[in-house]
């Protein structure tokens, strides 16, 4: 979407999906987007597209982002998530902040999963165990009670 500055802003969230993707040792997959500083760290996430399910949402963002459709769904996240933007964001973006819905995956082949530099968003990716997600957001404090909750859902959909 192109900026523009007279764009009304929309009372709403923008419909997002993030993905908790595991792997078999049950260590939870990141990603590192090269505009966001060193120490930013998120889940693959993305927009919904008009028309398009959430499922239908994760699974494209997932193969656009990390090249790959080795996972399955193992279930969508009873745990929602949203926050404000700044104004300047709100005006370039024409929605109050995102509105995220959650999904845990499990990849079939961690081999394959590896930012798609085709399109110069994401420059690394990295595995963190269950027990330390939490402390990967210490930038966004706000958001740490949601990882946990969203730890514990994991653990019982995983059975640990």
């Amino acid at each position: 979407m192109l900026y523009n500055p007279y764009m009304k802003v929309s009372r709403d969230y923008k419909q997002t999906v993030s993905a908790l993707i595991l792997n078999e040792d049950n260590l939870v997959l990141l990603t590192h987007n090269k505009n966001h500083g060193p120490n930013f760290w998120k889940m693959p996430q993305g927009g919904v597209e008009p028309e398009e399910s959430l499922e239908e949402a994760i699974k494209r963002e997932i193969q656009e982002e990390l090249s790959s459709t080795a996972f399955s769904v193992l279930k969508k996240s009873g745990i929602d998530y949203r926050y404000t933007w700044p104004k300047d964001t709100q005006k370039k973006k024409g929605f109050v902040g995102p509105k995220i819905s959650f999904f845990i995956l499990r990849c079939d082949d961690p081999s394959t999963l590896k930012p798609n530099l085709e399109i110069e968003e994401l420059d690394g990716i990295k595995w963190v165990d269950l027990e330390t997600l939490s402390s990967q957001f210490s930038t966004l404090p706000e958001f740490e009670d949601t990882i946990k909750k969203l730890v514990l859902e994991i653990k019982q959909v995983v059975g640990l």
